[in-house]
């Protein structure tokens, strides 16, 4: 499989931080090289949760899922039948990848997870 990596994902995947916070403009391919970085650790692992968060679920929908779906679309991983929109779950073999909104912040307290994407972290309230 060959993606189109750009300087965002390489770095991505030379880093051994824990905690990485991706900084740029406006399509500048954080949250693309992002995902990519994410999936293919994914397919590389077993039983791992990605959690996958935006501010609004309408903002989620409209960007970063979106995005999510059109990479795995690409990379052939994509299978409808393993999507249930209304849990906002996306199996992927043993993997599962959550996709919620933290407009209520008592709706996500105590979820686990092994790796998290927070889209758009300006817009979300620290707690």
């Amino acid at each position: 499989m060959k993606i189109k990596a750009t300087p965002v994902f390489e770095k991505l995947w030379e880093n051994d931080k824990r905690i990485v916070s991706l900084v740029g403009g406006t399509r500048s391919s954080k949250t693309y090289s992002m995902l990519q970085f994410s999936l293919i650790r994914l397919l590389t692992q077993d039983k791992k949760t990605l959690s996958i968060c935006r501010a609004t679920l309408p903002s989620l929908k409209s960007s970063i899922l979106r995005d999510l779906i059109n990479i795995m679309e690409s990379m052939g991983i994509y299978d409808p039948t393993t999507h249930n929109k209304t849990e906002g779950i996306i199996k992927l073999g043993t993997n599962t990848i959550e996709y919620f909104s933290l407009d209520a912040e008592m709706k996500v307290r105590g979820r686990k997870r092994d790796y998290l994407i927070l889209d758009e972290c300006n817009e979300v309230d620290y707690d």
